[in-house]
């Protein structure tokens, strides 16, 4: 993002907000203002910017608005929702997806990154998604796969940290965390892709 899409009284307040070791105080502003503001604290502080809501109504707005006023940025600006079970204790697994998401983008933080890429994220939440428990690193990066074109892999050994992983084996992928063994063609749908991958060995 540009700096000439931001007033330069709006670049120096946010250069004044928040520097290391200090508190900021702002009056109550509307969403929209906050999220101008918020990408404007990223990009003059260069560093990455959780913003919390009060609740999942104003977590809505507040990403909308974000996405609104940063375009071309919608990759980094991360939604991280509370989750939520139904009556039987099962969690959406869309937002199991955004939440897994912004776990797997904050892992590679730890990671030697350039400083321009490590520190591009706004991530927006609640009080209520905060508190809950997630994966720590070591459990996610276990329970994680990379498989890239050209490389050998053992199918057995794959299946088996597939299904590790909380996939279920079906006959035909037709949800999110399901996967289907063809022959040669093993189809997955991992819960942050909108739609399934598949694999040809």
């Amino acid at each position: 993002m540009k700096s000439g899409l931001f007033p330069e009284k709006l670049l120096n307040k946010a250069a004044e907000l928040f520097q290391s070791g200090t508190t900021g105080h702002l009056p109550e502003l509307p969403h929209s203002a906050e999220a101008l503001l918020v990408l404007a604290m990223n990009m003059v502080h260069k560093s990455v910017i959780l913003w919390v809501s009060d609740g999942q109504g104003s977590l809505e707005l507040m990403h909308r608005d974000l996405l609104t006023l940063g375009q071309g940025r919608q990759a980094e600006l991360l939604f991280f929702p509370p989750a939520e079970h139904d009556s039987k204790g099962k969690v959406d697994p869309d937002i199991s997806g955004q939440r897994l998401d912004v776990l797997l983008k904050i892992a590679e933080l730890s990671n030697d990154l350039p400083e321009d890429h490590a520190n591009k994220y706004i991530i927006t939440t609640t009080i209520q998604a905060l508190m809950q428990k997630g994966l720590t690193p070591q459990i996610l990066a276990r329970l994680t796969a990379v498989v890239e074109a050209g490389k050998e892999y053992d199918i057995e050994d794959l299946i088996d940290q597939i299904s590790a992983s909380g996939y279920v084996f079906q006959p035909e992928v037709q949800e999110k965390c399901s996967a289907a063994m063809k022959g040669g063609l093993l189809d997955v749908w991992p819960p942050t892709e909108t739609w399934p991958v598949r694999i040809e060995f």
